[in-house]
């Protein structure tokens, strides 16, 4: 067995990772064996990472005079630290208003507030993955940084997975995170005033503003609204109450719609509609609708303007003034009301005998002899008719409900009045139901009623 040739030589890369070795040529005849090839390699301390197939097949092949990689060291693999994605943006909210298509600004169209509700998933934690260990070709071994876990979130309002993975919104609000303290409030607090640079609100909870509310702001809860302030042209939407301490001077262009109660202590040139009762120390030219009680308290309470409604009556000190400015006050059942419980009514029958049709037609398409010609044809008109009738079902299930309702509005409006405990001004027309009073001259602590044994509106005396 013949001796290396002289002329071979390896050569080690500076960071020992790899190694590659150029094999000088045998004499005739001659040959080198693998075993040869790892000795000479070993004399220059490569132990590691020998690649065994390209050696051996520089000897059985004959493959000299030109350089061949005999060794690869193993690279370090660095692990990942444990990491939480969130699914809301954890930093401050960037706030980049609309640019309309003529360069002005849409200002309404920034919003402060990341609305969660019951369900979403806010965030999910992904384990540290450890790294692995690298080798050069001299054995010698680095090993990786441990990967580092993260602490549980702590906070309220969310639940963890049985993994401890994944945290879901147990209740809706905002959701605010700060080192590993995670929270979903149902409250939303402005401590200041709401203007159009501070965007528009549409919260899932309760909206609390410390301060002022100006034009062109739109305010939104699922819950109620409490504003400290005063109130500009501005548009307030609640599922439940809305306060306003201070007032709202709306310019004909405001809009307060709740599902409960709206209280303030004077609304001017507004719109209003409540499911619940609207109580104020003064109403001024507004257009205000009560599933309840209009109420407007004080000794100089007054509505004076616009028009006012109320299912279950009104009650107020004045109304009217004395330059006959037009009021109209209202109570009772009105003509929209027995409309819409006339038409729903209708909808019903008209329903109920689409159904009876679809079912009949259903059951002659069941019966109908079938083939394999039309058996596909008669399936898909079994399956709209089955369709109809289910739409018809379900049409009928909420008309029912919004007539439920209706009674119950009606109800709620059989003893309704309209109370006036100081002065009610000539001028003013007080309908009650569908009858009207148009007051020729004013009259004091004075109750208007529905005299059911007589047409028209009936007036009775207050007790002083």
């Amino acid at each position: 067995m013949p001796e290396l040739s002289t002329s071979t030589y390896v050569k080690i890369a500076p960071d020992n990772m790899s190694a590659y070795l150029f094999l000088g040529a045998p004499g005739p005849g001659e040959s080198y064996t693998s075993e040869q090839v790892i000795e000479y390699l070993k004399r220059y301390g490569i132990i590691s990472g020998v690649i065994y197939s390209n050696i051996e097949a520089m000897t059985k092949k004959g493959v000299y005079l030109r350089e061949v990689k005999v060794a690869e060291g193993t690279e370090i693999v660095n692990g990942t630290n444990g990491y939480y994605e969130f699914k809301f943006n954890s930093e401050d909210i960037a706030r980049r208003p609309v640019i309309r298509s003529d360069g002005s600004v849409d200002y309404q169209s920034m919003s402060l507030i990341q609305n969660i509700t019951i369900g979403d998933v806010l965030a999910i934690y992904h384990p540290p993955v450890q790294g692995e260990q690298g080798t050069d070709i001299r054995g010698r071994v680095t090993k990786p940084k441990p990967a580092r876990d993260l602490p549980v979130l702590r906070g309220r309002g969310f639940e963890r997975s049985e993994d401890g993975l994944i945290y879901t919104a147990t209740i809706e609000g905002k959701v605010e995170y700060k080192e590993y303290y995670l929270e979903v409030k149902d409250v939303y607090e402005v401590r200041g005033d709401v203007d159009l640079i501070t965007g528009r609100i549409d919260f899932r909870g309760d909206v609390i503003v410390s301060g002022n509310v100006e034009s062109g702001v739109e305010i939104r809860a699922t819950k109620s609204i409490t504003i400290g302030g005063h109130v500009e042209a501005a548009k307030l939407t609640a599922n439940g109450d809305i306060v306003i301490r201070k007032g709202m001077q709306g310019g004909q262009k405001a809009k307060i719609t709740a599902g409960g109660n709206v209280y303030a202590d004077f609304i001017e040139y507004t719109t209003v509609e409540a499911d619940g009762n609207v109580q104020a120390n003064v109403i001024m030219n507004c257009n205000v609708k009560a599933g309840g009680y209009v109420t407007v308290t004080g000794k100089r309470g007054n509505i004076v303007g616009g028009n006012i409604y109320a299912v279950a009556g009104i009650t107020s000190a004045e109304i009217g003034n004395d330059v006959g400015l037009k009021t109209i006050v209202a109570a009772g059942v009105n003509d929209t009301l027995k409309n819409r419980e006339h038409m729903l009514a209708v909808k019903i029958s008209m329903a109920e005998a689409s159904i009876e049709k679809a079912k009949a037609e259903q059951a002659v398409l069941e019966q109908e002899k079938r083939d394999i010609m039309n058996e596909g044809s008669i399936l898909a008109k079994i399956s709209q008719a089955k369709k109809k009738i289910a739409r018809e079902y379900k049409m009928i299930e909420r008309a029912k409900e919004e007539l439920d309702k209706i009674a119950e509005t009606i109800k709620m409006a059989q003893n309704a009045t309209v109370k006036v405990n100081h002065q009610a001004y000539a001028g003013t027309k007080v309908i009650i139901d569908d009858q009207v009073k148009e007051l020729a001259s004013d009259f004091s602590y004075t109750e208007f009623y529905r005299d059911h044994m007589q047409s028209g509106v009936a007036v009775r005396a207050l007790t002083v």
